[in-house]
């Protein structure tokens, strides 16, 4: 069976079982100094909350329950430019001026360390 062949009652219960699946915080893989990071977040706080909940009203993703690498990645490609430099992205042009507290490659896997100690769905 595939997605193609499912009814609608069959959609629901495929979408009820994902939704009912336990979350859990992905295992930090990559380093860093979580205690010199929860000083570098205090920045990212703002939009992203404080337990990286996320805030729509900002556009801001939940960060808790992310991988590591996935972070340091996108944290990276503010940091170089590559990303929140479009045309009218005011949200990436605001992203990437807030990587700029980071300052170097320490700061960006120290403040990640500090997010991967968050809880998924945790409330703050």
């Amino acid at each position: 069976m595939n997605a193609h062949t499912l009814d609608r009652e069959g959609i629901a219960a495929a979408t009820a079982l994902v939704a009912g699946a336990p979350t859990r915080a992905a295992a930090p893989a990559l380093g860093g100094n979580a205690q010199r990071g929860s000083g570098l977040y205090r920045t990212c706080a703002t939009c992203h909350g404080e337990q990286g909940q996320g805030n729509q009203a900002f556009n801001a993703p939940p960060l808790a329950g992310q991988n590591d690498w996935y972070l340091i990645r996108q944290l990276e490609s503010y940091k170089a430019g590559r990303r929140g430099g479009a045309p009218g992205d005011i949200w990436g042009a605001q992203m990437r001026a807030s990587t700029a507290v980071l300052g170097d490659d320490a700061g960006v896997r120290d403040v990640v360390a500090y997010i991967s100690t968050f809880q998924p769905n945790a409330t703050p």
